[in-house]
């Protein structure tokens, strides 16, 4: 039987994350502060934060994120909700003043950089909020909280590739558009590049970790000359490092 109201406050959740994604930087703090009272303020999506942090350490979860050159997600739903719950609280606490909380515009200059605080703004949002939101899906579909996530599993190498994917595609995506819209791009390299981006995504679906490898290489050997892909390109090679599939 399904819990419409784990679903509503599902779906409030969601459309509170897609205003946070339209909003841009300049919309952030009142858009983070929205999304953090529809958290607390539903039954449903406030008893599952509650369980979730009744279990994991936000403390523990935030060193764990934060030991690599970019934020690293872990693969579990619950320490997701406890970590990025905990995250942009913080956010919001340094806009008040409090010196216990984290400036949100060099936390993303330090951990997704590019050209400019709008994009570095939208690599967040694909690579922390839509995962965040997606992790509330848990309440709706009854999981519960993960108590270990790697304890005796045989399927952490199909969830790594998934928490992998959920971070990886839209920066796959946005990178290829912009090589697609470009002008300046002599024709033959812009195939080169689009076609070593397709074949990033086809091994990412494969989940083949050897594979990727070699196509990783190929594919930031022949980016080397697009200058203006270098930030899409070090996010993608910190990913896949923070996650040991290089």
């Amino acid at each position: 039987m399904k819990n419409t109201e784990a679903e509503k406050a599902y779906e409030d959740i969601m459309s509170r994350c897609r205003d946070l994604r339209d909003g841009r930087f300049i919309m952030s703090s009142k858009n983070i502060g929205n999304l953090l009272k529809s958290v607390v303020a539903n039954q449903e999506s406030y008893g599952y934060l509650y369980k979730c942090n009744e279990v994991y350490s936000y403390k523990n979860e935030l060193k764990l994120a934060l030991q690599h050159s970019n934020f690293v997600l872990p693969i579990n739903k619950g320490k997701i909700v406890v970590l990025v719950t905990g995250l942009l609280r913080q956010f919001l606490l340094y806009e008040s003043g409090d010196k216990d909380g984290f400036d949100f515009y060099l936390f993303l200059r330090k951990y997704y950089p590019a050209i400019d605080i709008d994009k570095s703004f939208s690599l967040f949002i694909d690579g922390v909020i839509s995962p965040y939101a997606k992790a509330f899906k848990g309440m709706v579909d009854d999981e519960g909280v993960y108590i270990d996530e790697i304890e005796e599993s045989n399927e952490l190498g199909e969830e790594l590739s998934i928490s992998v994917k959920e971070q990886l595609y839209p920066c796959i995506s946005k990178l290829s558009d912009q090589i697609s819209s470009a002008n300046g791009i002599n024709p033959t390299l812009k195939k080169e590049y689009l076609t070593m981006l397709d074949g990033l995504n086809y091994v990412l679906e494969l989940g083949n970790t050897k594979l990727l490898k070699v196509v990783y290489i190929g594919l930031k050997h022949t980016m080397s000359s697009y200058r203006d892909g270098e930030a899409h390109m070090k996010f993608i090679e910190d990913t896949l490092t923070a996650y040991r599939m290089l």
